[in-house]
């Protein structure tokens, strides 16, 4: 594996960083006042192929994992809950479809979702199905012509933006096994009654509670086979893992240079912060965990992009990105003393931000319960001396 980046990485990022300082912050302060993501700025990512596909010969495709997350961790460095929009709607939603989607799903709502022209949620989050996904109670029930979808979803990114869904629903109330009773659905948002959920963290993002009251889907939403949902719904998280990664490493990132910057500055019993050994050990560990939460999301995003196994990278990246960027998130926050609890102050965000982060695709427990089940096949298939 080649640690530089390839040309087409750099002017990657130079392009995203100057879209970013054109585009984004300038008008931040009115997106967290709002508490909205204005739905031009899809578009205009959408018209740079930055949502994480790329048109080639008429064709979309999936651009590299490793571009994806240069494009995660520079949005979040500056603004995380734009960045988590952004991500739920090309990472969850655009990727199912792309994945795991008909011809006509693709050509209705996968090109206007890439175009930037319609925006996509993934909804699978409900009252009682968080960490265990496969305990999911919203029914989708067989009616002529397609299903009847009822119950609720909850905590839904991009929620009440959305114009399509991707909806995980019962389909065989009666399977013996969980993980057999469920299948996904592309749900169009029209008529869907939708509650805006308030928050202070990932502010401008949008979050929200779905209610599913008798709300029809034709026979043609479904996606790939009738209750072969949930293996779907596994392949798009992992995925996802990958991205969250990078999100938590920009959060981090974000935190870490408002510190530095504050404590190269301010001084206390006769110097620079920065200038405090203690303070400057503090900085260095804080550098030396993001850089090898970066290494472990590399490796899992070179995994994917080599057509390799990335389950267990992937989780391990999530796991230790976001347990790190928390914790200096934290650290970055005190650097600031008590004008840290200001609201107006950018490092606020951070340490909720980096919070947030751990929860979307599974906590770090669940991330552990992966990383040690994966462990066990690998014991059991090479013993002790397995690769790793």
């Amino acid at each position: 594996m080649d640690f530089a980046w390839t040309e087409e990485q750099r002017e990657l990022r130079s392009s995203l960083l100057n879209f970013i300082e054109a585009e984004i912050k300038p008008n931040l302060t009115g997106w967290y006042r709002d508490e909205v993501i204005p739905r031009e700025l899809f578009a205009k990512m959408a018209e740079r192929q930055l949502l994480g596909y790329r048109e080639v010969n008429g064709r979309w495709i999936e651009a590299p994992t490793l571009d994806q997350i240069i494009v995660a961790e520079a949005l979040a460095e500056v603004s995380p809950g734009i960045a988590v929009g952004l991500l739920a709607h090309a990472g969850l939603g655009l990727y199912a479809l792309h994945r795991f989607g008909s011809g006509e799903q693709k050509e209705k709502y996968f090109l206007p979702g890439v175009k930037g022209q319609q925006i996509s949620a993934f909804a699978n989050t409900e009252p009682t199905a968080g960490s265990d996904v496969a305990n999911i109670r919203l029914m989708a029930r067989p009616v002529s012509g397609g299903y009847l979808l009822n119950g609720t979803k909850m905590f839904i990114t991009n929620g009440t933006l959305a114009d399509f869904l991707i909806v995980s629903a019962v389909t065989d109330p009666q399977a013996g096994r969980k993980h057999e009773a469920i299948s996904l659905f592309v749900v169009e948002s029209e008529g869907l009654k939708r509650r805006k959920i308030r928050k202070r963290v990932w502010t401008p993002s949008d979050l929200a509670t779905l209610f599913f009251e008798d709300f029809f889907v034709p026979q043609d939403g479904l996606i790939g086979e009738l209750n072969q949902g949930f293996r779907l719904i596994m392949r798009t998280f992992t995925s996802s893992r990958i991205g969250l990664a990078a999100l938590a490493i920009g959060t981090a990132l974000g935190a870490y240079r408002l510190a530095l910057a504050r404590a190269n500055s301010r001084e206390a019993f006769g110097k620079k912060l920065l200038d405090h050994e203690a303070k400057a050990f503090e900085f260095a560990s804080a550098l030396s965990r993001i850089e090898a939460a970066r290494l472990l999301t590399r490796k899992a995003a070179w995994l994917k992009d080599t057509g390799q196994d990335y389950t267990l990278a992937a989780s391990m990246a999530k796991f230790y990105a976001c347990e790190e960027a928390k914790a200096i998130a934290f650290f970055a926050a005190e650097v600031f003393g008590a004008s840290g609890i200001i609201e107006d102050n950018p490092i606020y965000k951070f340490p909720l931000d980096a919070w947030a982060s751990a929860l979307g695709e599974g906590t770090g427990d669940i991330q552990k319960l992966v990383i040690s089940r994966e462990l066990r096949k690998r014991l059991e298939a090479a013993g002790s001396q397995f690769e790793i």
